[in-house]
């Protein structure tokens, strides 16, 4: 009798021990940390219709001219500013040392070709052998060539504008000493205005595509005026660091509207209205460990999360467009997706 009263006893503090150990599920999700995270309600709206890119205005060409010898600057009378025209005279060097070695040349020349001439009389009397003359006729070659070089460098004290232009740097003033190639002016060719832009790598194929209906650009300088553009030139590599890549368009000068390099410029770029779509942020989704992307929906009554496999269309400036997977008025999660787990709750917050 009192060994089954012991039994009893004992099953009796089992049961009690097992009930104690076990937690209801309404215990155990208390336990769980509610975290709060970004939401935002699915809705249908059309793609973006326009990419906005802010860039420089550059010249066509702009070079830093130089002279091709050396010497003191005699003559130096344009300032920064002004305007120049295709042979225009810019600067010139004192071209006195370089007059007299031109001289020095033409009498060196004179000299082998009057011994040339003596030499080949000598020659019709045998008088002096044909190998003479040979030497002659390489003195005078020599010669001339030491006269052309002369009357070059005498040309090149003049530095003279390669091509209509703005003359947008000086370096040296007048009177000063310069080496052979030392720059002088900057001279930058405004007859056609270059536009330079980076465009992130998801956006790069699209300036190509078919779907831009127009590209134009507004400057400051000319108010809320639109300028058509034409593509001139791209990067064939993505910048290392904002894997970017630097496309240039190309415009015509603003008739009454001086437009220098350096200024900024706003670039948009208009596509065809497309269909209406979901689109959601990228920082949205997630992708599972077969490589499937997933978002997190949240029941709205419980604030329970659970992921759900979705489907991509194309990347714009708004997110990705979602083909299959999301419907309208389905709330997702935006931010801190990758903290969450199935089943968990979670604090929404509203941007």
């Amino acid at each position: 009798m009192r060994l089954r009263s012991t039994t009893t006893l004992i099953l009796s503090l089992i049961g009690l021990i097992s009930g104690c150990g076990q937690s209801s599920p309404d215990a155990l999700d208390a336990a769980q940390p509610i975290r709060p995270a970004y939401v935002t309600t699915v809705t249908e709206s059309s793609a973006p219709k326009r990419h906005t890119f802010i860039g420089k205005v550059d010249a066509a060409q702009r070079v830093d001219l130089s002279f091709e010898v050396g010497g003191q600057i005699a003559q130096f009378d344009l300032r920064a500013g002004a305007q120049v025209t295709q042979g225009q005279l810019i600067a010139a060097l004192d071209p006195t040392d370089f007059t007299l070695q031109r001289e020095a040349a033409q009498a060196q020349r004179a000299l082998a070709q009057s011994d040339l001439s003596r030499k080949q009389r000598l020659l019709k009397d045998q008088a002096i052998s044909a190998a003479l003359v040979d030497d002659a006729v390489s003195v005078l070659k020599l010669r001339e060539a030491q006269l052309a070089l002369a009357e070059k460098a005498l040309a090149d004290t003049r530095l003279t504008a390669p091509f209509a232009g703005h003359l947008a740097v000086r370096y040296l003033d007048n009177h000063m000493a310069i080496q052979a190639g030392e720059p002088i002016v900057r001279l930058n060719d405004l007859t056609e205005l270059f536009i330079q832009i980076s465009v992130p790598e998801k956006l790069f194929g699209a300036l190509g595509s078919s779907d831009i209906a127009s590209i134009y650009a507004t400057l400051q300088a000319a108010g809320d005026r639109q300028f058509p553009l034409t593509l001139r030139e791209y990067a064939g590599e993505a910048s290392a660091v904002a894997q970017s890549y630097r496309v240039t368009f190309a415009m015509a000068p603003i008739p009454g509207v001086q437009v220098l390099p350096g200024m900024n410029a706003t670039v948009v770029a208009t596509r065809a209205a497309s269909a209406p779509g979901i689109w959601i942020p990228l920082e949205a989704l997630i992708t599972s460990p077969e490589g499937d992307f997933l978002v997190w929906v949240m029941d709205a009554k419980t604030e329970i999360v659970d992921p759900r496999p979705v489907t991509l269309g194309e990347a714009g400036p708004l997110g990705v467009n979602i083909l299959k997977g999301l419907t309208q008025g389905e709330i997702i999660v935006t931010a801190g997706v990758q903290h969450l787990r199935a089943g968990a709750r979670i604090r929404p917050i509203t941007p």
